[in-house]
């Protein structure tokens, strides 16, 4: 069981790090990867309310459920194709570094790129449902990305979004 779990996070790794994609799917996910882009030094972004952070906290919560159900949902698409998720992985490494050996058959490298696709539609659903979740919540992806950054880059903001945290679990 730990090893599958550790599989299926070396999965989502390489899915999340977009696994060999088709031109109109690399387009999506460059302009989703463009909208997630996070603010840079230059980009003030204005001061975060105590709604926006409830906002983004409870955001938050709710990802984790839907990356939690991605992560099985993906793992589970691998395995439905007939593929082992740990020979997935070792596939997708020789895929992404010409320096591996690979001694994949023709059958486990159809069944690979079967289960790509599987995944580029699991990963696409979820993006999307990532911004609805936000947009439903009242901040749009743009305003979530710099309370994201704000958080990770200033250490008084991120011990009263943690505290926020705690108090909604309890």
């Amino acid at each position: 069981m730990f090893l599958k779990t550790i599989a299926g996070i070396t999965l989502s790794l390489f899915i999340l790090t977009g696994c060999q994609q088709k031109p109109k799917d690399q387009q999506k996910e460059s302009d989703l990867q463009e909208e997630q882009k996070s603010p840079t030094e230059g980009q003030k972004s204005e001061e975060i309310s105590d709604k926006e952070l409830q906002q983004f906290a409870t955001i938050q919560q709710q990802a984790n459920t839907i990356s939690q159900q991605s992560h099985q949902d993906k793992v589970s698409a691998v395995e439905d194709i007939g593929l082992e998720v740990e020979r997935f992985n070792e596939i997708e490494q020789a895929q992404q570094d010409p320096n591996i050996q690979m001694d994949a058959t023709k059958e486990e490298l159809q069944m690979y790129q079967e289960a790509i696709q599987f995944l580029e539609e699991i990963q696409g659903r979820d993006q999307q449902k990532m911004v609805e979740l936000i947009e439903d919540k009242g901040l749009s992806v743009t305003r979530y990305q710099e309370i994201e950054y704000a958080i990770q880059s200033d250490p008084e903001l991120q011990l009263k979004y943690q505290t926020m945290m705690q108090d909604t679990d309890n």
